[in-house]
């Protein structure tokens, strides 16, 4: 996870709110939620796609498309967009992260990492623990600065600025 190879940018061709706001991690073998986002048919793409901007638009969960977990004890920033095809399930795990809390506090993003089929019901809880892991790891964390500083909070830490390095 070296923050030299790890991305963050926001799924294209989709409208976002100056709230709510959807990107892909990339830059690891793991992080293939952007990958297979782009490997769907495009009806089933654009069903997700449809979805992101439904959640950027404010929308509640809809447990068919999209929901979060705020009750998990383990996992409560964890997220997911899904979509049905045929018997398996695709599904794109991801978190909730307010990037800007000191000049922008009611901006929230939800950072897509990792893809998976299920035909299941219940969420495999190795997926929510390794986006997870990914949520607490620096190099995210940085991607995510680049696109999104926080200025005061990095200026009051006594961190270069991305741009700055």
């Amino acid at each position: 996870m070296s923050p030299e190879m790890i991305t963050f940018r926001l799924v294209p061709e989709v409208r976002q709110s100056s709230r709510r706001v959807v990107g892909f991690l990339e830059g690891h073998r793991e992080l293939d939620a952007a990958r297979e986002f782009y490997a769907l048919k495009q009806s089933r793409k654009m069903f997700v796609s449809v979805s992101i901007e439904e959640w950027a638009n404010g929308g509640n969960d809809i447990i068919t498309r999209f929901h979060g977990f705020p009750n998990d004890s383990e996992y409560p920033l964890s997220f997911v967009f899904k979509v049905k095809e045929k018997r398996l399930g695709h599904r794109f795990y991801g978190y909730l992260y307010q990037p800007q809390p000191m000049i922008s506090p009611r901006l929230q993003i939800c950072v897509l990492c990792i893809h998976a089929l299920k035909d299941e019901a219940e969420t495999d809880r190795k997926e929510l623990k390794r986006v997870d892991d990914w949520r607490k790891s620096n190099a995210a964390q940085a991607a995510i600065r680049v696109v999104y500083p926080d200025k005061k909070k990095d200026n009051e830490k006594g961190r270069l600025l991305p741009w700055k390095m």
